[in-house]
């Protein structure tokens, strides 16, 4: 049975989506994670914890929410990532187009992929992004596997067995530990590195390996893209397109043409908060990115929330306050 994570959550960084490298070799090639975005979208402290482990061609990212939270980016062309959920008892709401997935679920997305999620709180999951060219030189996946997923545009999620994954998952936590002490101590030279990294090749080997025994019953788990897959992914677009717009529900149904009650369903199926939620925590966030990154005195934080039309600045400050746990002018002067 499942326990809080296991992971040394002694301090998680608070109010950020940056993380911290907690294990690299200087003369790693660093795999740019910037295209990985996410927002709180439940109200408390912004609570996560995003820990790197960056190996030659290969980064292990550790994350950890304590509240709701969702993401959606692009894997860029010359890279796989492949997620997997780290606690039985909290799968995620919505992943990669699936609604629902059970916890023992791994995503593989390459190159040029949307990656969607909506993770519930208390969510524990670990990502491994591998280079396609160290994919490609040391065969990490059966060649059908590739024919199958080119099918699907370079996305899809596969069911692993429960004991294999559950081993897998116990290492994970094991090496990441492991490596972190090695990296404290002045060890992770570049030999040290290259044998870190293919232990973690070798475990995931021996994982697909049981996975598909047997090629022609290995359950490959294809996304259904449901109608309220498509109005949700409609309704997003319109939102991300312009986060100043005061967007409504009612203006969102016209433009979709869809009714009020098939909008919220979708959001709350795909997304796990209603539509006026998800705006709203797009809105806070981005405000919040813009208050971090000015000089106090160069600012208002007034004329910052008017321009992603918040018209009611008390409210505003409510609001802000209930989903990062300060007030916006906290945020402007703390960094």
């Amino acid at each position: 049975m499942d326990t809080a994570p296991t992971l040394d959550l002694v301090s998680p960084q608070e109010s950020t989506s940056e993380p911290t490298i907690v294990a690299a070799n200087e003369l790693s090639k660093t795999l740019n994670t910037a295209w990985i975005e996410g927002f709180q979208v439940s109200e408390g402290d912004f609570e996560i914890d995003l820990r790197e482990v960056i190996l030659p061609e290969v980064t292990v990212r550790y994350f950890y929410s304590k509240y709701k939270f969702m993401d959606c980016y692009t894997v860029p062309a010359d890279l796989t990532m492949i997620a997997f959920m780290m606690l039985v008892s909290h799968p995620a709401i919505s992943w990669c187009h699936h609604i629902e997935p059970t916890a023992n679920f791994m995503a593989v997305q390459r190159s040029t992929v949307e990656y969607t999620s909506s993770l519930p709180p208390g969510w524990l999951g670990v990502d491994v992004i591998i280079s396609n060219e160290l994919l490609d030189r040391c065969d990490l996946l059966p060649h059908r596997f590739w024919e199958r997923l080119s099918d699907k545009c370079g996305g899809a999620a596969i069911q692993l067995p429960p004991k294999a994954i559950a081993k897998f998952r116990r290492f994970l936590l094991g090496w990441r530990r492991e490596i972190e002490f090695l990296y404290g101590q002045g060890q992770l030279d570049t030999a040290c590195a290259h044998q870190m990294r293919d232990e973690l090749l070798d475990r995931l080997h021996l994982l697909f390996d049981e996975t598909f025994t047997d090629l022609s019953n290995w359950e490959y788990i294809r996304p259904k893209i449901s109608r309220r897959y498509w109005i949700y992914h409609q309704a997003r677009e319109i939102i991300e397109a312009d986060l100043f717009h005061p967007h409504t529900s009612m203006e969102i149904c016209q433009t979709i043409q869809v009714s009020r009650r098939a909008l919220e369903y979708a959001f709350q199926q795909i997304a796990g908060c209603s539509p006026n939620d998800y705006i709203r925590s797009r809105k806070l966030t981005a405000i919040r990115q813009e208050l971090k990154q000015a000089k106090p005195g160069f600012v208002r934080v007034s004329e910052v929330a008017s321009r992603y039309s918040f018209r009611h600045f008390g409210r505003f400050s409510s609001q802000f306050r209930a989903l990062f746990g300060e007030l916006p002018s906290e945020t402007l002067a703390n960094y």
